[in-house]
C-alpha cells in the first residue's frame, strides 16, 4: 500500500439532488437538511416535524457497509444497557444503514438522535461534578465492553494497530527517528495484556466535542472511530483534552490532577482499572 493509498478517500461533492435523497431516506425535504461539518465524513442535521437528527455520510472505502452497521448495533447495545449515547435512527424503510451511488462512489448513510444540551466546556465553573458524570459513562461503556457475551463476539470494527495512520515508514519515509520511535511503542503497546478487564470495544475519539451536558448528566455520541483497543486509551484522550481548558491562575499539574480524580471517581463507580494501567 503506497502513502496515496493511505490517505483518507476525498467524498464527492454532493449536488442539491444527491441532499434530497439523502434527506428522503428519512422523510426530511431537502430544504430542512443543514450542513454541519464537512471532515472526514459529511455531517448533517435534518430537521424534522418533532424533532431533529444528525446525519453521518462516509465514503465507503473509510466506512463501508458492515463498518457502520456493527457501529450502529453496538450503539443499540449500549442504549439498551442503560449507557448515555446517541442511538441509530433507522431510515423510514427500517434500516439502519443506506447506501447511495454517487458517480463512481459509494456512500454509506446512518442517522442518529440528535443529543440535546451543550458542550461540557461551556460551564467550565461546573468542570469537576461533570468530569466525574462523563467518568460514570465511559465507566458503564467499558463494563458492557468487558462482559462476557461480547468478548468473544467480534464486531466488524478495526483493532488499534490497523488504523493506517500507524504505517509510517509509509507515510513519513524521511523520518528515520519518528519510525523508530513509534515501531518500538508498537512493539510495547502490542506487550500488554489484551483480557477482557482492560481490552475491548472503545470509543476512540473521547474529546469533549463529542459529548453533550444536558440537565447535569452526559451523553456520548460520533462513534465513527469505535474499534477495539486499551480501556485506558479512551481515558488518556479525556485526560489529555483536558489540558486544552487550564484556567490561567491554576496550575497544569493541579489541573489535571483534580480532573483526572474527579473522573475516575466517576469511572470506579461502573468499572475497574488496574492502577498499572494509569501508570502507563
Amino acid at each position: 500500500m503506497t502513502a496515496r493509498e493511505l490517505r483518507r478517500p476525498e467524498l464527492p461533492h454532493l449536488s442539491d439532488e444527491d441532499v434530497a435523497r439523502i434527506g428522503a431516506f428519512y422523510g426530511i425535504s431537502h430544504a430542512d437538511i443543514i450542513l454541519l461539518k464537512q471532515a472526514d465524513n459529511l455531517v448533517y442535521e435534518g430537521i424534522g416535524e418533532r424533532e431533529s437528527i444528525i446525519i453521518r455520510v462516509s465514503h465507503a472505502h473509510r466506512r463501508n457497509r458492515l463498518q457502520v452497521e456493527a457501529e450502529s448495533n453496538w450503539l443499540l447495545t449500549l442504549a439498551d444497557r442503560g449507557v448515555a449515547v446517541a442511538p441509530p435512527r433507522p431510515s423510514t424503510g427500517g434500516s439502519l444503514v443506506e447506501v447511495m451511488q454517487v458517480g463512481e462512489v459509494e456512500l454509506v448513510v446512518v442517522a442518529f438522535d440528535k443529543v440535546p444540551g451543550i458542550n461540557p466546556t461551556n460551564g467550565r465553573n461546573a468542570i469537576a461534578p461533570w468530569y466525574e458524570c462523563w467518568g460514570r459513562v465511559v465507566g458503564q461503556m467499558h463494563a458492557v465492553a468487558s462482559e462476557p457475551q461480547h468478548v468473544g463476539r467480534s464486531l466488524c470494527r478495526p483493532h488499534w494497530h490497523q488504523d493506517p495512520s500507524l504505517a509510517l515508514a509509509k507515510l513519513v519515509p524521511d523520518q528515520p527517528i519518528v519510525i523508530q520511535r513509534a515501531e518500538e511503542l508498537i512493539h510495547h503497546l502490542n506487550s500488554l495484556p489484551t483480557d477482557s478487564h482492560c481490552y475491548g470495544l472503545i470509543h476512540g475519539d473521547l474529546h469533549e466535542d463529542n459529548s453533550h451536558l444536558h440537565e447535569g448528566c452526559i451523553t456520548l455520541y460520533d462513534f465513527d472511530d469505535l474499534h477495539y483497543g486499551f480501556f485506558a486509551s479512551d481515558i488518556a484522550v479525556v485526560l489529555y483534552c483536558a489540558r486544552w481548558y487550564c484556567p490561567e491562575q491554576q496550575s497544569m499539574n493541579d489541573y489535571v490532577r483534580q480532573l483526572t480524580a474527579c473522573f475516575l471517581s466517576g469511572y470506579r463507580q461502573e468499572m475497574t482499572i488496574d492502577k498499572g494501567w494509569l501508570a502507563q
